[in-house]
């Protein structure tokens, strides 16, 4: 077999074939530094955009002089070359917190981190000449929590294929649904925030405690995230001003977490518009995160059992949003196994028609796709939260308040004792496992819990 293959690819006609390769940014970083001819390098245009040079200058700020960055000031010249593209890409792979990004990781790491970083520009209490003898290095611990919150926003949450197996006899298997896997649960992660409100005269903290040394703390377990975070001199001025780092969260009540999320969102209206759904600081925090997503243009993906809650958080969210009595701005959309691609395509068409209406009232529309990988239409709605196209047509730009969420069935393959249950009662089973054509990789969907298509990468 392994002589076959070898002559196969020997005398395939496919290398004579015009060829393009995509490399990683490690891979292209690794080609500029050895000079290697031909290869396209990084993209000049993103190197001197506003984006990348506002994050490449505050993190060489950073590793030169951590200890204080109460004193610099960013100011975008579009025609001036500042520091160098081979410097850039390198200190970006090192702080976006992913061994080997992709682009898109990348971008979406610095895209977020340039947005955070822009707000505490325009933030009162980051600005020394108003607060530098109240609140001496907050600038510099805002900007040392925004990098450690941009390495969240960037990492996604699926496995890559470098995870081990455990069992040799299902290696192939294993490789399957490892793309697919979650890397990391959103409820076993810790996800602290700082978020600069709607006003940007004021801030919320959620999400994290701090010790008395300044240390970074996870609320529920005490463990640390990172020392030395805050000073402690630092810690004390801002507990005189009402910032008290003690209190956790979890004691709020709740119509003090609806405050906080209509802050962040920039909502006028405080109000609670299901007193019914259980308003947790994990759902708070999950809003949230999605609310910036949204924000910096990163697309939402939400996996998780049928029945845990996903369209309720979804409908929390916009209801919130929409205000009392406000207008319609979410859009369901149940797909399942036949669902086709004009049924999709018509369903953005009526997202765009009420996203048009709401603009004008600065109200969000969401499209929410439920249970999209049913369907083996999924790479249109990739397509659609990527890339923002239908079938090539773009959306319309000016509707910047339309938004994407997809919710996705776990990829779980059913237990070897279901799998005999269910071949023994016959049900569908007529045709072998091993020459069904309907699998996922090498394995039938059948024998998967939920009957999924695999994500577009």
């Amino acid at each position: 077999n392994a002589r076959k293959r070898l002559a196969t690819n020997k005398y395939s006609f496919v290398k004579f074939l015009p060829r393009t390769q995509c490399l990683t940014p490690r891979e292209t970083l690794v080609n500029i530094q050895r000079n290697k001819k031909g290869d396209t390098g990084f993209d000049m245009e993103k190197f001197h955009s506003e984006e990348y040079q506002r994050t490449f200058q505050y993190l060489t700020q950073f590793i030169a002089n951590g200890s204080n960055l109460d004193t610099f000031s960013f100011i975008y010249q579009p025609f001036v070359m500042i520091g160098d593209p081979v410097d850039a890409l390198k200190i970006i792979i090192k702080y976006c917190g992913i061994r080997d990004p992709s682009w898109a990781e990348l971008y979406h790491f610095v895209n977020f981190l340039n947005i955070q970083l822009r707000d505490c520009e325009e933030s009162v209490f980051c600005n020394p000449l108003l607060v530098g003898d109240l609140l001496q290095g907050f600038r510099t611990f805002a900007v040392r929590f925004m990098i450690q919150m941009s390495r969240d926003f960037a990492t996604r949450s699926l496995s890559d294929n470098n995870l081990g197996v455990e069992d040799a006899s299902r290696a192939d298997e294993d490789d399957d649904l490892a793309p697919f896997q979650i890397r990391r649960r959103w409820e076993l992660s810790p996800h602290p925030y700082i978020f600069f409100n709607h006003d940007r005269v004021s801030m919320t903290f959620l999400g994290f405690l701090l010790s008395q040394e300044g240390d970074l703390l996870h609320p529920g377990t005490n463990r640390v995230l990172e020392q030395r975070l805050m000073e402690p001199t630092l810690r004390g001025q801002l507990k005189l001003q009402g910032v008290d780092f003690d209190v956790n969260y979890e004691n709020r009540d709740r119509m003090a977490r609806i405050e906080n999320l209509c802050s962040v969102m920039g909502i006028e209206y405080l109000h609670d518009p299901d007193p019914t759904y259980e308003l947790t600081t994990d759902n708070v925090e999950k809003i949230l995160a999605i609310h910036m997503r949204f924000r910096c243009g990163i697309p939402v993906i939400i996996m998780g059992e049928t029945g845990c809650g996903k369209t309720r958080l979804i409908r929390f969210m916009c209801e919130l949003q929409a205000g009392p009595d406000g207008p319609k701005n979410l859009l369901l959309m149940k797909v399942h196994g036949g669902t086709n691609y004009a049924e999709i395509e018509k369903k953005v068409e009526d997202a765009e028609k009420l996203a048009f209406f709401n603009e004008k009232i600065k109200v969000d529309t969401i499209l929410f796709f439920d249970e999209a990988n049913t369907t083996d239409a999924i790479d249109l709605i990739k397509e659609i939260m990527v890339d923002r196209r239908v079938n090539g047509r773009a959306i319309n730009l000016e509707l910047t308040r339309l938004h994407f969420i997809a919710a996705c069935n776990p990829y779980r393959k059913h237990t070897k004792e279901m799998i005999k249950k269910l071949e023994s009662a016959g049900l569908g089973y007529h045709v072998s496992a091993g020459e069904t054509d309907d699998k996922l990789g090498s394995i039938p969907l059948r024998q998967l819990v939920y009957r999924v298509h695999p994500l577009p990468e």
